[in-house]
């Protein structure tokens, strides 16, 4: 019960640092580094949709189509993730806006954020969930058509990560790059 215990507040933790680092560097400054909440930034431009409606909405699709796709034993280690970051990204708006953190330089943002969400990112997966997403459709491609889950993501987040150059400048996919990179590390 201990260690459920302790991988339940190092999930929570994650999903909170990944959360912040959304709300804190990746919306304000157009930042797109993939996923369901990278194209959400995108569609915010294209149709003006609060990218957390996005989320919620595309995570809740994406669940169901899980659930059929790969059934409930595969899919129940991305639901608690997939709703939570939605609710993460909602509860930390607030706390971001009081903060109102402005840095000088962007690679110093594009550091901080790679950072923070390296750590949130490592705490999320070190306790075996995910927050959901494209996560899901890398399962559902490696299960289906038998596309290696690393090679799906990297085909799926290169698209998502190269529409936001498109339409942010790509000095941003430079950033995302960064990000990335301290993410992964």
């Amino acid at each position: 019960k201990r260690r459920i215990f302790i991988r339940a507040i190092l999930f929570l933790i994650g999903v909170f640092l990944v959360a912040v680092n959304y709300n804190m560097f990746l919306v304000p400054n157009n930042l797109v580094i993939g996923g369901v909440s990278g194209l959400a930034i995108v569609l915010k431009k294209l149709i003006y949709i609060e990218p957390v409606m996005f989320i919620y909405l595309i995570n809740t699709l994406l669940l169901i189509i899980s659930f059929f796709a790969l059934g409930w034993k595969k899919t129940s280690k991305s639901v608690v993730g997939s709703l939570l970051f939605p609710l993460f990204v909602t509860l930390t708006t607030p706390l971001v806006a009081k903060l109102n953190i402005n840095f000088e330089s962007d690679i110093i943002m594009v550091l901080i954020s790679g950072l923070m969400l390296g750590l949130g990112s490592g705490l999320i997966y070190k306790t075996g969930f995910t927050t959901g997403g494209t996560d899901i459709i890398g399962q559902i491609l490696g299960d289906k058509k038998k596309v290696s889950f690393g090679t799906s993501i990297l085909i799926i987040n290169a698209i998502i990560v190269l529409s936001g150059g498109y339409f942010f400048g790509y000095e941003k996919v430079v950033y995302a790059i960064i990000i990335l990179f301290l993410n992964s590390t």
